[in-house]
Order: structure tokens, then sequence, then C-alpha cells
């Protein structure tokens, strides 16, 4: 976010180089980049739990993969990822 200074007369001032980056992307890119995110961790995770021999509880692997993927989208747009 952008920080601005009053300056004498109560207009705000902004440095030019922050205004830039407060542009947001797209919400289908985020989206995309996202579930790709999403679909390689969890491949990951079911191979390497399967490697070790545990047992998955899909119900936890279903709730966290719901979570990352809302919260991935979100970051992602808004640029904090």
């Amino acid at each position: 976010m952008a920080r601005s200074t009053k300056k004498a007369n109560g207009q705000k001032a902004r440095n030019s180089g922050e205004e830039s980056n407060s542009a947001n992307r797209p919400w289908p890119s985020s989206v995309v980049w996202s579930a790709i995110t999403m679909a390689v961790l969890l491949f990951v995770a079911v191979a390497v739990n399967v490697l070790v021999g545990r047992v998955i509880h899909w119900e936890i692997v279903t709730g966290l993969g719901v979570l990352g993927f809302f919260f991935l989208s979100i970051g992602r747009r808004y640029r904090t990822i």
C-alpha cells in the first residue's frame, strides 16, 4: 500500500515509484496460478505420504487444499505473494 504525506495545503503527495506497484493482478491468472501450485503441492504431499507408509486423512487434505487455494488466489491477486 502506498504511503502518503500531507503537504502544507492539505493535498496528499505520493512517491511516483510506489503507484505502479499497487495495481492488482487479474483474477483468472491468479486462480490458474493457485490451482497449479496447489496441485503440485498436494501431489508431492500424497507421494511422500505414500512412500513413508502413512495413511492420509483425506478430510484434512481436502480442507487444507481448499484453504490453501483460497488464500493463494487472494494473495496472488493483491500482490502479497
